[in-house]
């Protein structure tokens, strides 16, 4: 991919693409990338930095450096927080349309796929969830992939979305170091079992054991983090996610408030979406009160809807969540209780 036409902007042949001039935090910068008219399939990758920029596409004829920037002309998500701006900036809902409720993090991809006929439209991939379409009624016209940035400390690499060399490189390099510990230079303990893990891996999944790793706690001192209030096999599932990003065979109910702890946002999405894929009459009480225990999460927000509508619309769900309810006996019938129970000297 190259530049067909750009503003405070440098673009690596390597597909590096960095803030280069303009102010910080303003978003007076943009690139236009060249593409052949028709269908398009492009993919952003946070590397480093801020997650505050817009990814989509625009009008091929938009200039950087006369025309607007803000609010974003043609058609964007953020990836900030993966609200969805139509033309002229119009700000479109996301969460009813099954997108992960957080943004990228460092190591994220974002993949957008336009399709020009027989009707335009525009669907994306979050961090390689399973493409939705957005709700964007596209105008007609030739467009061109184009992204916004407004933080000079952003640094992105920008590919053909079927062909990913950095997102695939960096996955194979840490699944090459979860299956080799030659190299690990930090442990975590849970009950008799030692996992041999990198620091540097942990600090950058979850700021929590970043924190603890970098700060004057034991942990950073020992180089050992301990797990006691949950299973080797539970712990065993958490950081095989970390490394390779699968999630094979786990207990998604105990796992899912060790990542909440641990602040993996993309496990805590993960977790939740395999445990509605998995609701039965048998665990959807439990189902039901381990989700709400995390509704506010933003992950979990977007899918709070869609059990609620999942459980109304099977008859033997709604029953059992029913039946799993337990009122609170009232303060009457506890004093009926209190008088009606037997005197005894």
């Amino acid at each position: 991919m190259a530049l067909l036409r750009s503003r405070n902007v440098t673009f690596q042949e390597s597909g590096r693409l960095t803030k280069t001039g303009g102010c910080n935090q303003e978003w007076d910068s943009c690139a236009l990338l060249d593409w052949e008219s028709g269908d398009m399939d492009f993919a952003v990758q946070l590397i480093s930095g801020s997650n505050s920029f817009f990814i989509g596409i625009a009008h091929a004829s938009l200039d950087p450096e006369t025309d607007r920037l803000y609010p974003p002309q043609g058609y964007h998500i953020s990836s900030n927080d993966l609200h969805l701006y139509a033309e002229n900036g119009v700000l479109v809902s996301s969460h009813s349309n099954g997108l992960p409720g957080t943004g990228l993090t460092i190591g994220g991809v974002l993949r957008v796929r336009y399709t020009a006929a027989p009707q335009a439209s525009v669907a994306v991939s979050v961090r390689g969830s399973a493409f939705h379409k957005l709700p964007f009624n596209i105008s007609p016209g030739e467009y061109r992939p184009c992204i916004l940035m407004s933080r000079s400390d952003t640094v992105l690499s920008v590919f053909g979305g079927s062909n990913e060399p950095d997102a695939k490189r960096c996955r194979t390099m840490l699944r090459q170091m979860w299956t080799d510990s030659s190299f690990s230079d930090c442990a975590i303990v849970c009950g008799e079992r030692k996992f041999d893990v990198h620091q540097l891996v942990l600090a950058t999944a979850s700021p929590v054991w970043r924190a603890a790793l970098k700060g004057d706690f034991r942990e950073g001192r020992e180089a050992t983090i301990r797990i006691d209030d949950a299973s080797p096999s539970v712990v065993d599932a958490m950081l095989y996610f970390v490394y390779t990003g699968k999630l094979e065979g786990a207990d998604v109910a105990a796992l899912l408030p060790l990542a909440h702890r641990y602040e993996l946002p993309d496990l805590v999405g993960l977790c939740v979406r395999t445990m509605l894929k998995q609701i039965s009459v048998e665990n959807v009480a439990k189902v039901v009160s381990l989700i709400n225990d995390f509704s506010e999460h933003t992950e979990v927000a977007p899918l709070w809807p869609k059990l609620l509508e999942q459980v109304r619309q099977d008859s033997a769900l709604l029953e059992a969540a029913m039946r799993s309810v337990v009122a609170p006996r009232s303060e009457c019938k506890l004093a009926d209780d209190r008088h009606n129970s037997p005197v005894t000297d």
